[in-house]
């Protein structure tokens, strides 16, 4: 905790220096000590969204829109602790709310970002899908773009995700949010006129006045 000048005389280690009873070194980026006569400086964990410069008496914290990295100069999801040298610019596909950790925006959950240092995900509109670059979508791809619909599917858009038209449906466009009912509107029990979904009579029921009435079974049968 103390350290020989250039006086030969035995000092205290001041605040941001390790010393070890003969030499004064100022602490290593992702090191700090703020206080005076010790032995050793103190660690800036990555996982505490800290970081330090050389010769810092107290770990900084990153900003909203950026995370710490260590001196590789990468964000490590292996859990473990690494030493905060600097802050880095939250990469497309990720946000950074609180300048802490770089989270994943999936376009599983129809996420996205395509800038950096952003705060939020957002949410692609109706006919219209989160993707990565090579118009992937899955649990594990990060959105950083708006892909197009295609036929035969439809993309609600917000926080739902894309999913192929049910039997009974149809979609012959491409980026729109809704299916097409393939049975006729006046054959339909219900019918969305925002969503255009249909929903029709089940077996045994027909529609009169817009409601599904039972009809006469077949004989030997009946309905429960």
């Amino acid at each position: 905790g103390y350290y020989l000048n250039s006086e030969k005389k035995c000092l205290p280690c001041p605040a941001g220096s390790s010393c070890d009873g003969l030499n004064q070194t100022q602490c290593e980026a992702g090191f700090y000590q703020d206080e005076q006569g010790k032995r050793d400086c103190k660690p800036c964990f990555t996982n505490d969204g800290k970081y330090s410069a050389k010769g810092a008496t107290a770990c900084s914290s990153c900003p909203a829109g950026t995370y710490p990295v260590d001196k590789n100069w990468e964000w490590h999801w292996d859990g473990q602790y690494h030493y905060g040298i600097a802050c880095a610019n939250c990469p497309a596909g990720y946000y950074c709310p609180d300048g802490k950790n770089a989270i994943a925006c999936l376009a599983s959950n129809n996420k996205y970002t395509n800038a950096q240092n952003q705060t939020s995900c957002k949410s692609c509109p109706a006919g219209q899908f989160a993707t990565d670059d090579t118009v992937n979508w899955g649990a594990n791809i990060r959105g950083i773009r708006c892909g197009t619909c295609g036929a035969g599917w439809a993309c609600p858009g917000g926080d739902s995700v894309p999913y192929v038209c049910p039997n009974g449906t149809y979609q012959d466009r491409e980026g729109q949010g809704y299916c097409k009912s393939s049975t006729g509107v006046n054959n339909c029990a219900t019918y969305s006129t925002t969503s255009n979904i249909c929903s029709a009579c089940e077996t045994y029921f027909t529609l009169s006045n817009g409601s599904c009435v039972r009809t006469s079974c077949p004989s030997g049968q009946y309905i429960s």
